[in-house]
């Protein structure tokens, strides 16, 4: 049997053919290197109600981390749905949702069994 014919982007070239989008892997990447040096910030933080705090803090972390806020998070969330829309591009729709299912559904399925009460 032969595979099935790659569908064609709207250019007519398989949509294998086209390369990664390295820029938004790196982006993301930083993004949450980014994430986990702004919650290691939070413990110097004044005001914010970090569960661990240390003695000494300082208002320059809470300034530090509003712009954390205001730029990361909607950066992250802008890079996971240009993926997204790429991933359906290059899958369809159904291969795509079967993937997130498959990532995703796992794990939620697991979740009542982790936590206890």
């Amino acid at each position: 049997m032969t595979d099935p014919p790659e569908p064609a982007s709207a250019a007519g070239t398989p949509t294998s053919a086209r390369p990664r989008r390295t820029e938004l892997d790196v982006l993301r990447a930083l993004v949450v290197v980014g994430l986990v040096f702004f919650h290691a910030a939070l413990v110097f933080s004044p005001d914010d109600d970090f569960c661990v705090k240390n003695r000494d803090t300082t208002d320059v972390v809470t300034v530090v981390a509003g712009l954390g806020v205001v730029w990361a998070m909607p950066m992250l969330f802008l890079v996971a749905g240009l993926g997204a829309r790429f991933s359906i591009g290059r899958r369809g729709p159904g291969g795509f949702a079967r993937e997130r299912l498959l990532r995703l559904g796992v794990c939620a399925s697991a979740s009542p069994w982790s936590s206890r009460r």
